[in-house]
């Protein structure tokens, strides 16, 4: 193998290809004798030649050692100094530095480069006009140079770029950016600074600049420049409102450890004051995980009466008089003790009923609060109209047959939360604790009986009302019979009931004739339930066999060449006797349990088609035989599924009491719900109700939905319900027309356009409409938003840079 310190190999081939066109071979070998044999007494090992000591002084800090190559090598006063001159490469492993001729002085291990000097170190890149790298150290300075930090895809141009250990660089009067080209869509321009790979920027006298013009300035900056968490502060967050003023939200973030961290938040509102917040996050593993974060305002305005509220919260009869307002919420997923025992927390505790709907944007709001528990619980927050937040901890363990769940509800009432009404008054249930224990279908030894059951014992307390216990045991017997044309389960219960109470006490509003001399009463209930099932399909062949045969002709053909059609009917019966309960106290709905005599069958319609498409094998060649050169890609897709649901009431057909007001309609609506999918860009999802009394469509719901990619996405929906005052079923339906459209369509050159629009055609008015449009770069996101409500305009510019972890944003 050539030798990488001894260039005259290379003068060697030179000279035998240009000695090669004028001499004949013989003459060749003659000429070029002499140098064969300098070359082989100059690479022949032997002590202290140039080769061994420069591996010696350059292998000192790592086992690779370093090797030179250039167009020529020399040693100077006693092999102290080595110049290199013409293609310099000295090379460690993957780490290498290229120069146009270069000077190394053994003592200080230092290396002087000049003329295109490019050095690529751990997947970093130096390049620049001169350098002084210390190839012990590893470190060093480039001038008028531009470094590549490839982790974090950073560029850094500047007059002075210098490599200062390991993983930090220093530079001064740089540009940085994350963009690629010569002319990045911005900068920041820095005095001063240095920066980490895989961790922090610090930059003094930062202007930020958009091409090459400066638009914002600070006398310090320090930012994140990779992927991994690391504490500091994040990105603040602009925005004004008529409502809220000028604000400034400023969030710190700290990275506690590998499995928790918190961020603190200022928000600065010039009409409401300064709202403080917290928030922190732990997560062990998939199966343990928590947020938690509050919030806390001293509100410069109140409302001690509703007319002054703002128009959006009045007519509900309450005010705002509190001027410390909060909201304190959080979820957790996780174990008690041992796995088997999971574990669940909602928190949600707020000052009072308009706290959510003023504070729902930004980083603390409530949009983006339910958004994000949403996607890391699968539940989120109660709505942000409700006047009741729910509070809940709960635990819970399967066996094989049994189950366990132990709960505490809370339910905070708003309207009795902020002097509206008299806290004692509050006649809010609350389920202090519940326990539940059920024990799942098993068949009964050899018998073809199956047993299931399900208990719960429950302590209802609140402020004002009748409070108590209620323990109630529910066992079902069923006796499944399965036969050639399907399934037939017949099952009874019995629902056993028994009520402990510790209070009573009547609160206007909630019926209870309970005898107050009784503390405790009791409840039987039997019901009966008959259900059938069964399944029938049919295959239709389309014939078209002949288009797919794998063939060259056949090549790009895809058809459809099967179709399945499944029918699935089920009809259920189920019937509970009448039983009287207005003795008993009323806690929930489950204490008031009507009789009933009613029918209902479901009909299930799946439409499955298979599709083949012949298609020539990757990599096959035209001499193999067409079985083997081609092929038939099989897919299924359910392109449409139908269901019909209706019931017929027994109870209804032999009303006699409100005859004169309302008739008799045993019959339900027929529900008919269609998703309709035949190719994966687009889909049709309706739900309708028909009356066979009023032979009409009672209400539906309509949503189509298309997207194509590199094009956009679109819907169009509309939401129908008639006005229905005869019905005793719904006696105060009014009529609602609602029309939903939007879409996103991408334009040329990274741009592009969406738009949301929902309005009312009864009221004709627009409930809310939003514009956007945006572009999406390289190294940076771009997005304008006008939003509009009947409530609320609002504009809102986002900006987000590569390599800048959050979002700039500016709402108006």
């Amino acid at each position: 193998m050539m030798n990488p310190l001894h260039p005259p190999f290379r003068a060697l081939v030179h000279a035998l290809r240009f000695r090669s066109t004028a001499l004949p071979v013989r003459s060749n070998l003659l000429w070029a004798l002499p140098w064969i044999l300098l070359c082989l007494l100059l690479v022949w090992p032997r002590p202290g030649n140039a080769q061994s000591m420069l591996q010696q002084d350059f292998s000192m800090d790592s086992e690779l050692p370093w090797t030179l190559e250039a167009d020529r090598v020399e040693s100077l006063q006693a092999e102290q100094i080595f110049e290199a001159q013409g293609n310099v490469l000295i090379r460690q492993g993957p780490n290498l530095i290229q120069a146009d001729t270069a000077r190394y002085f053994r003592e200080t291990g230092f290396a002087l480069l000049n003329g295109n000097v490019r050095i690529e170190w751990d997947g970093d890149i130096l390049v620049g006009e001169q350098a002084d790298f210390d190839l012990l150290n590893n470190v060093g300075w480039v001038t008028d140079g531009e470094m590549f930090l490839a982790q974090d895809h950073v560029y850094i141009r500047g007059e002075l770029l210098e490599k200062r250990c390991e993983q930090t660089y220093a530079f001064r009067e740089a540009h940085l950016t994350t963009c690629d080209g010569p002319v990045p869509a911005w900068s920041i321009k820095s005095s001063e600074g240095e920066v980490t790979t895989g961790g922090y920027a610090q930059m003094w006298h930062p202007r930020f600049q958009i091409k090459d013009t400066p638009v914002l300035y600070s006398p310090y900056m320090i930012f994140p420049v990779k992927t991994e968490r690391q504490s500091g502060f994040l990105i603040p967050e602009p925005s004004f409102s008529s409502r809220l003023g000028a604000g400034l939200s400023l969030p710190y973030y700290w990275a506690i450890d590998e499995e928790q961290d918190a961020t603190f938040y200022v928000n600065m509102m010039s009409k409401r004051g300064v709202m403080t917040g917290m928030e922190y996050r732990h997560f062990t593993n998939l199966d343990s995980k928590g947020v938690w974060q509050a919030d806390w305002l001293l509100d410069s305005k109140t409302a001690p009466t509703e007319a002054d509220e703002d128009p959006q919260f009045r007519g509900d009869g309450l005010n705002r008089p509190n001027e410390h307002r909060y909201w304190i919420r959080g979820k957790y997923d996780g174990y008690l003790g041992d796995p088997l025992w999971r574990t669940k927390l909602d928190l949600d505790m707020v000052s009072d009923q308009n706290y959510l709907r003023e504070f729902k944007h930004g980083y603390t709001g409530y949009t983006r609060v339910h958004n994000n528990m949403l996607r890391d619980f699968g539940r989120g927050m109660n709505n942000i109209d409700s006047l009741y937040r729910n509070n809940a901890v709960e635990v819970s363990r399967n066996w094989s047959q049994v189950g366990f769940r132990g709960a505490m509800h809370y339910s905070q009432a708003l309207q009795y939360w902020t002097d509206n009404n008299p806290s004692n008054e509050n006649p809010t249930l609350q389920r202090l604790p519940e326990l539940n224990l059920d024990f799942y279908k098993t068949r009964i030894g050899e018998t073809p009986f199956e047993l299931e059951a399900r208990t719960q014992a429950v302590y209802f307390w609140r402020e004002k009302g009748t409070t108590g216990a209620r323990a109630e045991v529910y066992p079902r017997l069923s006796l499944p019979w399965t036969t050639g044309f399907g399934t037939l389960t017949p099952s009874a219960g019995w629902r056993q009931t028994l009520y402990a109470i510790d209070k009573h006490q009547q609160v206007r509003g909630i019926p209870d004739n309970v005898d107050e001399s009784k503390d405790f009463s009791e409840r039987g209930l039997p019901d009966f339930r008959l259900d059938a099932f069964t399944s029938l399909f049919n295959i239709y062949d389309f014939e078209k066999q002949e288009q797919v045969t794998p063939t060259l002709d056949n090549v790009g053909n895809a058809h459809w060449t099967r179709m399945k059609h499944t029918i699935q009917p089920e009809l259920t019966y189920s019937y509970i006797p009448h039983v009287d309960q207005d003795e008993n106290p009323l806690f929930t709905r489950d204490d008031r349990i009507n009789k009933r005599n009613l029918l209902s069958y479901t009909l299930h319609n799946i439409f499955n088609r298979r599709m083949d498409q012949v298609e020539r094998r990757a990599g096959t060649e035209d001499t193999l035989l067409a079985e083997d050169m081609f092929r038939v890609r099989t897919t299924y897709r359910d392109f449409l599924r139908v269901r019909f649901d209706q019931a017929y009431d027994f109870e209804e057909a032999n009303r006699d009491d409100n005859l004169d007001t309302y008739e008799r309609r045993p019959f339900s609506d027929i529900r008919t719900d269609m998703v309709f999918s035949p190719g994966k860009y687009i889909d049709l999802i309706t739900r309708s109700w028909y009356s066979p009394y009023m032979n009409t469509i009672t209400q539906h719901e309509h949503m189509l939905q298309g997207s194509y990619p590199g094009l956009g996405s679109a819907y169009f929906g509309f939401d129908f319900r008639s006005e229905v005052t005869d019905d005793i079923w719904r006696q105060n339906q009014e009529k609602r027309e609602i029309l939903r459209v939007g879409g996103l369509v991408n334009l040329p050159r990274g741009w592009f356009a969406r738009a949301d629009f929902k309005r009312d055609l009864l009221a004709k008015e627009d409930l809310e409409k939003l514009f956007g449009i945006g572009f999406t770069h390289q190294c940076y996101f771009l997005d304008f938003l006008f939003s509009q409500t009947q409530d609320e305009d609002r504009f809102e510019l986002r900006i987000s840079l590569k390599g800048l972890e959050d979002m700039l944003g500016l709402g108006l």
